[in-house]
């Protein structure tokens, strides 16, 4: 099984303004390691090739984008939630309740302007 290494997660990239901690991000990529070592090894053991090898480049990066945003629901402590299914944005931040007011919070409404 792969594991996340460290050395790649370069900590002067975050500040606590941001909404995407390293914790987020060590474990949703750890969680896509996860999942497709475990679909990699169910093929193989069925005389297959590698997942990657299965499906088309545009297709993969869907569903790798679909596994980094379930990983982000399931280690971001309950701050972000799954959109539909074949929606553009993969992940909302949880709804902020006041009263009667609730407000939705984009993941990409706090990227930079240059990034979007």
């Amino acid at each position: 099984m792969r594991k996340f290494e460290e050395k790649f997660l370069r900590l002067d990239n975050f500040n606590s303004s941001m909404l995407v901690s390293p914790e987020i991000i060590r474990g949703c990529i750890s969680h896509l390691y996860t999942t497709l070592d475990i679909i990699d090894e169910n093929l193989s053991d069925n005389g297959s090739d590698k997942f990657s090898l299965l499906v088309e480049k545009a297709n993969l990066s869907s569903v790798v984008g679909n596994i980094l945003g379930s990983g982000v629901v399931k280690y971001s402590n309950n701050r972000y939630y799954r959109n539909e299914p074949n929606t553009f944005r993969i992940c909302y931040r949880q709804i902020v309740e006041i009263g009667e007011l609730r407000l939705k919070l984009l993941l990409e409404e706090m990227l930079p302007k240059a990034i979007t």
